[in-house]
């Protein structure tokens, strides 16, 4: 394994000994990026981060999920836990959530600085180089990456050959998650399964990675915000993967073709 890596595994083993303990320790200066306390162990532990819930966390009006507060003769409170009630759903989104994720890890493995850097700067080239209403297959293809990286503990962030991959199965015109794939018959695509080398995060349940066959009506409502939505994202007037029916062009062929009163 390269110095870099190895570097990461002693860290997260160190943490790992008695986490919620490392936990208290990293936060004790006031030193430690602002991050909900609960996901702090996600970090130290260096799983996969799912940004909807950090997003969400962000606007919530609980502290933290499952928070225990200890009163006074063995009495203690327990609030509500936060639930995940936002996405995130555009470069913006992202970009605030990965600032606030490169921060907490680098404060936890400070050698990873020029590796999240590295990776931040990437896939803000994709967003860059990829139509804004394509951007939430970008969001995905960052989600498996990180994913991916957190599962295989050979692997860092400055790996980008072996992730390529997972990138091109969002978003290239053929890849496995690409229009192709998401227009399969369905009882093509019930029974494909997911392809193997690359895994998925483990919050998300693979079945939802098998593809209906049926175009998604909340999608086409402007409402659909699954990063793994297993119904067609493509408009149900003309078929278009790059826009909904809430944002079909007015004056596209099949327009012209609709009877008007």
């Amino acid at each position: 394994l390269p110095p870099h890596v190895r570097k990461t595994l002693e860290l997260r083993d160190n943490y790992l000994g008695d986490l919620k303990a490392a936990v208290r320790h990293l936060r004790r200066d006031g030193r430690a990026p602002p991050f909900p306390p609960s996901l702090w162990s996600v970090i130290l532990a260096d799983e996969f981060l799912d940004f909807d819930k950090l997003v969400s966390k962000r606007f919530s009006r609980y502290g933290s999920d499952d928070a225990s507060h200890d009163l006074s003769n063995g009495v203690s409170i327990k609030l509500p836990s936060a639930q995940v009630t936002r996405s995130v759903l555009d470069e913006g989104d992202w970009d605030h959530a990965y600032s606030e994720y490169r921060a907490c890890v680098v404060h936890a493995y400070p050698h990873r600085q020029a590796e999240l850097e590295s990776y931040g700067s990437y896939v803000r080239s994709i967003f860059r180089s990829t139509h804004k209403l394509e951007h939430q297959r970008v969001i995905s293809a960052d989600a498996a990456v990180r994913a991916e990286v957190a599962n295989n503990d050979s692997l860092s962030f400055f790996d980008t050959v072996q992730l390529r991959p997972i990138f091109d199965r969002w978003l290239s015109p053929y890849g496995a998650e690409s229009l192709s794939s998401r227009l399969a018959p369905p009882d093509v695509a019930a029974h494909t399964a997911p392809t193997t080398g690359t895994s998925v995060s483990r919050s998300v349940d693979p079945r939802r990675m098998q593809m209906s066959g049926h175009i998604c009506e909340k999608f086409n409502e402007g409402r659909c915000t699954h990063h793994f939505c297993r119904h067609s994202h493509v408009c149900n007037l003309c078929g278009s993967n790059l826009h909904a029916r809430t944002t079909h062009p007015a004056d596209s062929a099949i327009d012209s073709l609709t009877p008007r009163a």
